[in-house]
């Protein structure tokens, strides 16, 4: 049986991205003139940094796990991949940063890192999340079972 280990945040990322710089841009539009050189070089300077922030975020995908797979789907395209965990070569977790990233050992259509934000649950800051903790665990077993 299947189970999703992302966050609703996963899917709304993209999108708050966009939407953190309406707020200034229109709060900029109201409080200044536009003929104003101040006006234009925030303008500039917002649109710039909202193209920068989209290009180098990593988009994070949602991730479904059941017993012998991991299923990783796009969380504006859609596409859907599932792969085994032997084909996982290392998790990344951050112990205060949400973005937990997943390498793979081969080539995948997101590529062979994928990131993704784990549902929030509370843990102990020592031992990580709970649901990265069970896939390394399922990743270890997987790699043991595949060699013997």
């Amino acid at each position: 049986m299947s189970r999703r280990i992302s966050s609703l945040w996963t899917t709304l990322t993209p999108y708050l991205i966009v939407l953190l710089y309406a707020p200034v841009i229109a709060l900029l539009v109201i409080m200044c003139d536009v003929s104003s050189i101040l006006w234009w070089v925030m303008a500039s300077w917002l649109a710039i940094g909202n193209i920068i922030a989209l290009a180098l975020c990593p988009i994070p995908k949602v991730i479904d796990i059941d017993d012998c797979s991991i299923t990783v789907t796009g969380s504006l395209t859609r596409k859907s991949v599932t792969l085994p965990f032997s084909d996982i070569a290392e998790i990344r977790a951050s112990w205060f940063t949400p973005p937990v990233v997943i390498i793979f050992n081969i080539d995948t259509p997101f590529g062979r890192k994928i990131s993704f934000i784990p549902r929030m649950r509370l843990f102990h800051p020592y031992t990580g999340h709970p649901d990265v903790q069970e896939l390394k665990e399922l990743i270890a077993s997987a790699k043991v079972d595949s060699i013997a």
